[in-house]
């Protein structure tokens, strides 16, 4: 009964191994093209803001010891070639914990781009530390001349603790949703597809269906809330986890239709590979094309190992046995998650105690569900920033326009660069927040005046509006309110906060 709950099939593992770093690899990409933006000293946040954030906090970051543009590069480089060694299982259980020490160097060096789906993505990364992911469909398993190798399900520690993670975070999701908007109101969804900014085509033209929005919203809290006590039950447990897993993943692929939320419902699919039973692979063995999949993978990890053992030089490494020591570090893990997250529960009166806080901070498995929760944002908006150049003309500095900025709403989906891009400038936004601004000032002007054609074209003052629209249960009763976040002097060595 233990291995139908907690076991994980070893094949599930290794499909969760190949999502994992498809996904890492593809984040990788995507943070790329705003490197120096992100994470130098050059850009929007340099070290300076980064230290001021965690003033409090007990993290690291490798990202942290240089604000070189080449040094970044390089880190990205090696997170990719620890990615890649993942995909292909060479060394897994290495090339593992390396991605998982870059991710978490990466997110520390620059919090306002994180969301859910980075917290989820970490936390995947961390769990898999205890667990076999090269025992199948890898180079390891090629060149594995064990003469007892893995088989069938792998049932630990950290099989379980992976599965309860992810029951976890649904489970905190809905408990999260406290706010009348989910509970009394049914309207979540109808706030939530009003953000402009963040819904897509497809949620735009949600919109009509008001009686559905209803329905959706019941639906989602009631699945998020039911849905992972039923992926543990202990009769039925094969057609219920079937049927969860199902209904989870048609969740996800709708909120991928719905909204723009980066790579969180990618994450999510990701895992929820453990929970696919064997049967279903077993299934796939007798199906043609299963069989020439797998057929495809067997043979390309034969030719991995050859090159590697012919050319490469690379010898086995299989996968040890988990000794005590790793389990209790899984266990004490799994029991500190499970508080933090009692820890943030509405109503329990109980926070982190300090003395411990700082090991979830360092390890960066601290998490909050709080998706939507305890109720949708009702603030929709867009940003504005009026500049002056030297020669008195007024310029669009955000979109950079040698024209006056327009007042009127932005064409839809026309809001930010990307979902990173969004998520920086939303936190800013946000009045917590102020005193990073100055940081994203100066980058501004920085950015303007290098490529400024003369002496009269450099960018001399600027300043960021927020353009917000407080949405009400009527959308045709919705006023406009530009809000003053910042106002930058581009010929001063530092700023000074002006506020409104």
């Amino acid at each position: 009964m233990l291995s139908q709950l907690f076991g994980i099939d070893l094949r599930s593992l290794a499909l969760m191994r190949i999502s994992l770093a498809l996904i890492g690899l593809w984040d990788l990409a995507l943070r790329s093209r705003d490197l120096s933006v992100f994470y130098t000293d050059a850009g929007a946040f340099p070290r300076l803001a980064a230290v001021g954030y965690y003033s409090d906090r007990f993290v690291a970051s490798l990202h942290m010891m240089s604000g070189a543009t080449a040094f970044q590069a390089g880190l990205f480089l090696i997170a990719a070639a620890a990615l890649l060694c993942m995909l292909v299982g060479y060394r897994t259980r290495l090339a593992v914990a390396v991605a998982w020490i870059l991710l978490v160097s990466l997110h520390v060096r620059t919090p306002p781009l994180l969301q859910a789906g980075d917290t989820l993505l970490r936390l995947l990364f961390f769990w898999s530390l205890f667990l076999p992911l090269g025992a199948r469909f890898s180079v390891d398993a090629a060149l594995d001349v064990s003469p007892r190798p893995l088989r069938g399900r792998w049932l630990s520690i950290g099989s379980a603790a992976l599965l309860l993670q992810v029951a976890i975070m649904y489970l905190a999701s809905a408990l999260l949703k406290s706010g009348p908007e989910w509970r009394d109101e049914d309207s979540a969804v109808y706030y939530s597809l009003q953000l402009d900014y963040l819904v897509t085509d497809v949620g735009v033209w949600l919109r009509q269906f008001g009686d559905l929005q209803v329905v959706l919203t019941s639906l989602v809290w009631y699945f998020e809330l039911l849905g992972p006590l039923l992926l543990f039950v202990p009769l039925l447990t094969l057609p219920l986890r079937c049927l969860m897993v199902v209904g989870f993943a048609l969740m996800h692929l709708a909120f991928h239709l719905i909204f723009h939320i980066g790579l969180f419902p990618l994450v999510n699919l990701a895992a929820l590979v453990p929970f696919l039973p064997p049967q279903l692979w077993d299934w796939l063995r007798t199906r043609r094309l299963g069989g020439q999949v797998r057929g495809w993978a067997d043979r390309a990890g034969t030719w991995l190992a050859a090159l590697s053992n012919r050319h490469l030089r690379l010898h086995a490494t299989p996968e040890p046995r988990f000794p005590r020591l790793a389990s209790a570090l899984c266990l004490a893990s799994l029991l500190y998650v499970a508080i933090w997250n009692a820890s943030t529960l509405p109503g329990t009166g109980f926070s982190m105690p300090r003395s411990i806080r700082w090991i979830g901070e360092l390890l960066q498995i601290e998490q909050t569900w709080d998706m939507f929760a305890p109720n949708p944002s009702r603030d929709n908006g867009w940003l504005v920033m009026p500049g002056i150049l030297d020669s008195g003309a007024e310029v669009d500095v955000y979109r950079r326009r040698l024209e006056s900025p327009p007042l009127r709403r932005p064409n839809h989906g026309d809001y930010f660069e990307s979902h990173r891009w969004m998520k920086f400038i939303m936190t800013l936004a946000r009045q917590s927040q102020e005193e990073y601004r100055v940081y994203y000032g100066r980058y501004l002007c920085r950015q303007w005046n290098t490529s400024a054609a003369g002496e009269q074209d450099r960018l001399s003052k600027l300043a960021i509006f927020f353009a917000r629209e407080r949405t009400l249960p009527d959308p045709q009763a919705e006023t406009l309110e530009y809000v003053s976040l910042w106002e930058h002097d581009c010929h001063a060595p530092t700023a000074t906060l002006h506020r409104p």
